[in-house]
């Protein structure tokens, strides 16, 4: 059988950041999971092929010509809930343009809203919910006898009658080492690089070495919902083994992990620093964590294993609000984790988010101060977006007023807060925001001195352009 695995056409930039100009190198990611679930096909036998619309540019017409190319017997889309509506429209095109050809949903939507899918979705035939390590496989080997469905774990479908059958959704993999390595070579490694200074502009790719939350409680997080993810990491052996493949093999020198928590377990690190120097594995790497979850002795293995920028989420400089949003990290332990952050040398990247309930225009302002305070190399001010589904959609139903559902990208206001007149006095504050933390003289002489190419003169001209991008 022929599959092809399918990451929906959106224009990311526009989409995420508000610039208008399509952007073909800069900001494209892989989309990791497709490569797990193409190694389970590959492991049953079957041929497999990637379709990367957003990387490539394709429009919803190209991104079916693409797949049309490769002629499928089964087509598999992998879907965040914020891109959901850009699938349903690629399946519809899907049915009309190739008929016949069955489509089943996997990825973060479907663990998520699996019940929900296949009434939104009419052109979408299957759905597999949870983790489908257990189930892709057996699902791929009876998709041809509608009699043997109901063996599928976590397999949604219709009946002849038009009901919706949803199968119990299958275990966890409780050790993820198990898991088969992604099917990296399906991918076109020259499609990817970050956006600007988030990756030292070398070959970049990004690796994932955890599932779930080790804390799991954000009030804004699908994780402090009924569906959290159970946490579960690869042992570091793991780890610098594809980290090894990814340089020998594809020439990586860039990674980017997009683990929640990265800096949670300290003997983790000390035995990840330490395969890596027996390997003599030079690879720089950036990752994500939280302030409660660093110190001096964890950032220093850290940046000795290679680590040269790290994403905090701050969220708000506000107690109370960061109470609110149940973050677990407080003011004072942001400080400190900035504060090594900066002695030691390593870059940093922190996310604040505006718009809060309960939030006043006053209360921005303090997040604002604290931002400028954290001297943190990068600063990303989001309008906040509730997600349905989690605790702060709750929350937001009964404090401010929704003038969007739909994600609206990092500075499109979906919401506004009882303590602002309106959307409009929002947009000002986030523009105010990035105004006041990188118009500063002290920053821009910060971004003169990264300048030491003609590539990353480049790159900061993209950079300025998503940054105005956000002020329109």
């Amino acid at each position: 059988m022929k599959v092809v695995l399918v990451y929906p056409p959106i224009e990311m930039h526009r989409f995420a950041y508000n610039v208008k100009a399509k952007h073909r190198k800069y900001g494209h990611i892989p989309p990791i999971g497709i490569g797990y679930v193409a190694a389970i096909a590959e492991k049953y036998g079957h041929e497999v092929a990637i379709v990367d619309a957003v990387s490539n540019g394709y429009d919803v017409t190209q991104c079916v010509a693409a797949i049309k190319k490769h002629r499928p017997d089964l087509i598999g889309m992998s879907v965040m809930t914020n891109v959901k509506d850009a699938a349903s429209i690629l399946a519809s095109h899907l049915k009309r343009r190739i008929p016949g050809v069955p489509i089943v949903v996997g990825g973060t939507h479907a663990y998520y809203f699996f019940a929900d899918i296949l009434k939104e979705m009419p052109d979408v035939d299957f759905v597999l919910a949870g983790e489908i390590e257990n189930s892709f496989g057996l699902f791929l080997t009876n998709i041809d006898d509608p009699s043997k469905w109901n063996e599928v774990g976590g397999l949604c479908y219709r009946n002849p009658d038009g009901s919706i059958e949803i199968n119990e959704v299958p275990d966890i993999v409780e050790n993820i080492d198990d898991i088969p390595l992604p099917s990296w070579h399906l991918y076109d490694f020259a499609l990817y690089e970050a956006l600007p200074f988030q990756s030292k502009g070398k070959s970049f790719f990004t690796l994932i070495t955890s599932r779930g939350c080790v804390y799991g409680k954000c009030t804004f997080c699908y994780q402090a919902g009924r569906k959290r993810q159970v946490y579960r990491r690869h042992s570091p052996s793991r780890v610098v083994s594809e980290m090894k493949i990814l340089h020998d093999r594809h020439n990586v020198t860039d990674i980017t992990f997009w683990d929640d928590t990265f800096s949670s377990n300290i003997e983790w690190l000390k035995e990840f620093r330490d395969l890596l120097k027996k390997e003599s594995l030079k690879i720089d790497w950036t990752c994500s964590t939280k302030v409660s979850l660093v110190s001096r002795e964890k950032l220093m293995l850290m940046k000795e294993a290679g680590c040269w920028s790290i994403f905090f989420g701050i969220e708000t400089g506000d107690k109370e609000l960061l109470k609110s949003i149940d973050k677990g990290t407080t003011i004072e332990q942001a400080r400190v984790a900035l504060k090594l952050t900066n002695e030691l040398g390593i870059e940093s990247k922190c996310a604040y988010m505006l718009g809060l309930p309960g939030e006043t225009p006053a209360k921005a302002r303090k997040t604002i101060d604290l931002a400028i305070e954290l001297d943190s190399t990068y600063a990303i001010f989001f309008a906040t977006y509730p997600r349905y589904g989690t605790k702060l959609y709750d929350t937001a139903l009964s404090q401010g007023s929704f003038h969007e559902m739909d994600f609206k990208g990092m500075t499109g206001i979906t919401y506004v807060p009882d303590g602002y007149k309106n959307g409009a006095e929002l947009k000002r504050m986030i523009r105010h925001a990035y105004t006041k933390f990188y118009l500063r003289p002290s920053q821009i002489a910060k971004y003169v001195k990264k300048i030491r190419s003609p590539d990353d003169i480049k790159r900061a001209f993209f950079g300025l352009e998503l940054f105005l991008g956000l002020r329109d």
